[in-house]
């Protein structure tokens, strides 16, 4: 690298060769049958080869690259199991192997050099991340309740503005991201004013959350991938387990970070398939705003919740709330 963080445009190009790539792994995973003899082995690239993607997350690449190589697991188990009599064994456990040690190697790369993000400017990275750290260690002066209504009238409002203007199943689904977030408030709310329930009490109180979570999943899923919001609705549902911080017993600001970052390679499509579309600008709009909302969140949850959701802490709802 020999310049500072480029423009997201000028990225969005810069990374067209690494989706196209990405695309065309995965295009072969779907040509494959079930029943062929390599359909695990091309499921377990096609499966994981998202972690390249780990250049356009925002944070906490290493985890990122982590959860996308965990995805073949499953398939590259499977290969060991099947190939265990085959004279041929050898030969698959050593590219299973190989593999694995592709992505070990890239992490431990990550790990070394691109720590909190792709790094520009390798010279000056020391002096960006400390400006970093000062910018993120700025305070707020409201309460853990008025900030979080702060973020659903802010960012979420802007999300659904945005959304709007794409119109179909994106503003269907920007309802229910809308309802799960506003939902989170309640068990936020609640939880500020009792003690911390046990476990079975508090998975009482977040399955509301988890249904509207569910809704947001499920449009995506019913969703054709030649439809012309795939990726749109796909990011979406692949980012909003962030709302599940709630459950995390520690470290919820980064648990947002690798959560959101699973929505970060179908985001770049959007940027990158809009290009020749009347309305990039819409297209460019909306991603920017779904970023918004769940770098919102880290930085609150980081002023309000550092370890874990806050219970009893006395704060109470602000006198209006429009939900």
């Amino acid at each position: 690298p020999v310049q500072t963080n480029p423009a997201d445009d000028i990225v969005q190009g810069m990374l067209t060769p690494i989706g196209a790539q990405i695309g065309a792994a995965q295009e072969i995973q779907a040509k494959v049958p079930p029943r062929d003899q390599v359909f695990n082995h091309v499921t377990a690239v096609g499966e994981s080869i998202a972690a390249l993607g780990w250049v356009a997350v925002p944070s906490k690449p290493v985890p990122y690259v982590a959860d996308m190589e965990a995805a073949s697991e499953f398939y590259l188990t499977k290969i060991i199991m099947a190939c265990k009599k085959l004279e041929t064994g050898a030969i698959h456990t050593e590219w299973v192997n190989a593999l694995r040690k592709v992505f070990s190697d890239l992490k431990a790369f990550i790990k070394e050099h691109h720590t909190v993000s792709l790094q520009w400017n390798t010279d000056r990275s020391a002096a960006s991340k400390m400006a970093a750290n000062d910018e993120d260690t700025e305070d707020s002066t409201n309460d853990a309740l008025s900030d979080l209504l702060d973020l659903i009238q802010g960012p979420v409002k802007q999300y659904e503005d945005a959304s709007s203007k794409l119109g179909g199943m994106v503003a269907e689904q920007a309802m229910d991201l809308s309802s799960s977030i506003k939902a989170m408030f309640r068990v936020v709310a609640e939880a500020a004013s009792k003690p911390k329930p046990s476990s079975e009490e508090f998975a009482k109180t977040i399955t509301p959350l988890s249904q509207e979570m569910g809704k947001v999943v499920e449009i995506a899923s019913s969703c054709d991938p030649r439809d012309e919001f795939f990726n749109h609705l796909t990011a979406i549902a692949e980012s909003v387990p962030a709302l599940g911080w709630l459950a995390v017993e520690s470290k919820p600001v980064s648990y947002i970070a690798d959560m959101a970052g699973a929505g970060e390679f179908y985001l770049n499509k959007v940027l990158v398939t809009a290009k020749g579309s009347s309305n990039v600008g819409d297209h460019r709009q909306w991603v920017n705003a779904v970023k918004e909302i769940f770098t919102s969140m880290q930085k609150y949850v980081k002023t309000h919740h550092t370890i874990s959701l806050t219970f009893n802490s006395g704060v109470k709802p602000p006198s209006s709330i429009p939900f």
